[in-house]
């Protein structure tokens, strides 16, 4: 998991200064196991890695989205898929409301962003086990 991590904050790190980037990054393993009279007929296992990437940018009319998603984890293919998130944002519909938390954040003091922080972690934390309060 350390490496999706770290994956994700060097996506995140690429982002230029008017944009806003947000990156989700999965690793999945499954096993089917088909069993006839007590025996195992069939046994198959599949690993797949995955990077979703949504950029906010700001447009003449309020902000827009875009997103893309690339089943590969090198460098190449992660910068391909956030130039293909940044073209992808001039189809989406504008939205003032996009990309408002990063205003809040902006204009609030620290101790406003930390109230924010926990309350966030403690209504979604035990869904999400990578969000802890500080």
């Amino acid at each position: 998991m350390t490496e999706l991590l770290d994956l994700v904050g060097r996506v995140i790190g690429w982002a230029d200064s008017n944009e806003q980037v947000e990156a989700y990054a999965a690793h999945t393993r499954d096993a089917d196991v088909e069993v006839y009279q007590g025996g195992i007929e069939t046994l198959s296992t599949a690993e797949t890695d995955g990077v979703g990437i949504r950029v906010v940018l700001p447009g003449d009319d309020g902000n827009r989205q875009g997103f893309a998603y690339t089943g590969s984890l090198d460098e190449a293919s992660l910068r391909a898929c956030l130039s293909e998130a940044r073209d992808n944002w001039q189809a989406g519909h504008a939205d003032k409301a996009l990309g408002q938390v990063q205003a809040f954040i902006d204009s609030s003091s620290n101790d406003d962003q930390k109230a924010l922080a926990h309350f966030l972690a403690g209504t979604i934390g035990s869904a999400e086990p990578l969000i802890i309060p500080g």
